[in-house]
């Protein structure tokens, strides 16, 4: 017998390998369990997490955004509208108003409400970095042609 020598024999060897699976199995379950309060503290810290990462986000990307368009908005008005109608100048901060009246106006529908299972697939796959480029180059390039235009009236 190949436990002559130990001091367990198979049978008791093979009780505790069990006993010893189920007390992980036990110990895996209660580890899972939380209270409400650890997950409270879980939920507000990811809320927390969220509206810092929001804000930076919004801050880095989308304000400047505005801020570009706005500058284009006030100097092509400046350029073509004060000359041609004899209108005041805007400041900077009424275009940039105008500027989100006009977005909220004139949104592209782009919303996941028109748009069908195939076509989210397909801008999953497409070039964010390219889309994100087309949005910031966009109002230079307008604003390029608009001052050769100026420079030619």
């Amino acid at each position: 017998m190949p436990f002559e020598d130990d001091k367990y024999s198979e049978n008791e060897t093979m009780t505790a390998d069990v006993n010893w699976t189920t007390y992980q199995k036990v110990k895996k379950e209660e580890s899972k369990k939380k209270t409400p309060i650890v997950d409270f503290f879980i939920g507000a810290i990811g809320a927390v997490f969220g509206i810092i990462l929001g804000t930076i986000l919004i801050t880095v990307f989308i304000l400047p955004l505005m801020c570009i368009y706005a500058y284009v908005l006030q100097n092509l008005w400046l350029w073509f509208i004060v000359p041609t109608f004899q209108l005041p100048a805007l400041s900077f901060p009424v275009c940039l108003g105008i500027y989100l009246i006009f977005v909220l106006i004139v949104q592209k529908e782009t919303s996941a409400y028109t748009k069908t299972k195939k076509d989210i697939e397909k801008d999953e796959k497409e070039n964010a970095w390219g889309d994100v480029a087309v949005l910031y180059l966009a109002p230079f390039i307008t604003l390029l042609f608009g001052y050769i235009i100026k420079c030619y009236l």
